[in-house]
């Protein structure tokens, strides 16, 4: 499958009716089936093995003190945020 087609049928993939006028094949719809089936379970191992080193590394009291702050202060939401966004640029040492 193109990657044209595959997102030609990805924003229909739940309407079975503008599937069949995409003309979308069983071949078509198995794979796109598959391939949401594999980031689901990548996703879901992803954020267990975050969650994992996140508490090994930080602790899971903290781990947990921090996730919960996180929700009501926003101060400290911004400066993670922050953080973050350094981190994704490669900023942070």
């Amino acid at each position: 499958m193109t990657n044209a087609r595959y997102n030609e049928l990805y924003v229909i993939k739940d309407d079975a009716a503008k599937l069949a006028a995409a003309k979308a094949t069983e071949a078509e719809i198995a794979f796109m089936k598959k391939v949401a089936d594999t980031k689901s379970e990548g996703t879901v191992e992803i954020t267990n093995t975050f969650k994992s080193l996140a508490k090994e590394y930080v602790g899971a009291t903290s781990y947990n003190n921090i996730k919960k702050a996180l929700k009501t202060d926003k101060a400290l939401e911004t400066k993670y945020n922050a953080m973050l966004a350094e981190m994704s640029k490669g900023e942070v040492n």
